[in-house]
This record gives C-alpha cells, sequence and structure tokens, in this order.
C-alpha cells in the first residue's frame, strides 16, 4: 500500500498545481482589495492619501509574489516523493500503526482480566496460560485484520498510510 500510495501521490500532485495557484491569486488580490477599501472606509475624507495606501499595499504584495511562489513550488517538490527526503513518514507510519496495536492490546488485555482471581499454584499456572491463549488469539485476530492479505486489511493499511500522511503534511502547511 505505501507504493499505492506513492504512486498516487506522483500521478495526482499535479492536479492539485492549478487550483492552488488560483487559489494564492485570490489571496492576493482579497489582500489588495480588502486594504484599498477598509481605508476608504474608514478615511473617506483623505482620498489621496487611500490611493497611496493602496499603491504601497499593491506593491508590497507584488514583492512578496516570488516569496509565495517559491514557498509553493517547495511544498510541490517535498510532496513529489514523501518517502524520500527523510524518514518522517515512515516513521510516521510505525507510529500509526503502534498506537493501534496498543489500543487493540489495551482492550484484549482488559477483557482477558476481567475474569480473573488471586488463585495461588497450579490454578494460577493454569489461568495465566488461559490468559496468554485469550490474548494471543485475540491480537492475532488484530494483526491478521491489519496486516494480512484480505481486502480488508489492505484498505486498513491504507488508512494508516493516510493517517501518517495527513499528520506531516499538516504540520507542514
Amino acid at each position: 500500500n505505501s507504493y499505492f500510495f506513492y504512486s498516487f501521490m506522483v500521478t495526482k500532485l499535479e492536479d492539485w498545481r492549478e487550483p492552488v495557484d488560483t487559489a494564492r491569486q485570490k489571496v492576493f488580490d482579497t489582500v489588495n482589495a480588502i486594504g484599498a477599501n477598509l481605508f476608504r472606509e474608514l478615511c473617506p475624507q483623505y482620498p489621496y492619501l487611500t490611493n497611496c495606501v493602496a499603491t504601497v499595499l499593491e506593491s508590497w504584495v507584488e514583492r512578496h509574489v516570488p516569496v509565495m511562489e517559491t514557498r509553493i513550488e517547495e511544498a510541490f517538490k517535498q510532496e513529489e516523493d514523501p518517502f524520500v527526503s527523510t524518514n518522517e513518514l515512515s516513521d510516521e507510519i510505525v507510529r500509526v500503526r503502534a498506537e493501534r496495536f496498543d489500543r487493540a492490546l489495551n482492550v484484549v488485555v482488559k477483557a482477558a482480566g476481567e475474569g480473573s482471581s488471586k488463585k495461588k499454584g497450579a490454578a494460577a499456572d493454569e489461568e495465566l496460560e488461559a490468559f496468554k491463549n485469550h490474548i494471543s488469539q485475540h491480537l492475532g485476530q488484530w494483526y491478521m485484520a491489519n496486516h494480512g492479505v484480505s481486502a480488508a486489511a489492505l484498505i486498513e493499511d491504507m488508512r494508516t498510510v493516510l493517517t501518517a500522511y495527513w499528520r506531516l503534511s499538516a504540520k507542514r502547511l
């Protein structure tokens, strides 16, 4: 699933370039419009000053267009291959899997421990063996559901990869 995700990212990333460029332009247009109109509303008695503020603001926006374009291009470059630059994505995938395993382990241990008692000797050994069997059986089911070769396991694995990617990409933006 990691390789599917990678190939999907490579093929779909360029689909976002036009909407991102459109959004960037709309942000700059909105900054210009709000700045000029705000000053015009606050100080209608100073039309020349309003025009000067609008000109300064427009100049500021024009100076920052290349900065924003560079930053956007860097983001696209980084997203082209989320696996190569660092091991962040792989590490995050492992973290997500570990979190899910911990949750499953807690549920299984809690369910297994609900019937436990303070037995001693052979009875305690028997209870411990039953506890181990319960955990093995239920975690085995969990493992196969999350890492097996079934369609459900593949979906769960893709969900894990997407969760990890989302966590990392949200930090970058």
